[in-house]
């Protein structure tokens, strides 16, 4: 599992990607800053090679009209 873009649209809310079984658009809304953590916290205690490095690099915040800031 990991980010793949940050949506707002009032609520904060995440796109979560899980890489396993590419099942793409679980819409979960979500505290950024308590997300952020826990992705950090999970990411340290992934074991599976590669996926750290995801964790970190993969967060994208997107403006009202869907462009990266």
């Amino acid at each position: 599992m990991y980010v793949t873009k940050l949506y707002k649209s009032g609520n904060i809310q995440w796109k979560r990607n899980y890489k396993r079984n590419n099942d793409i658009g679980l819409i979960e809304e979500l505290d950024s800053r308590e997300y952020i953590l826990g992705l950090l916290n999970y990411s340290e205690n992934f074991e599976e090679p590669g996926y750290p490095e995801i964790f970190y690099n993969a967060i994208v915040k997107l403006d009202d009209k869907g462009n990266e800031e």
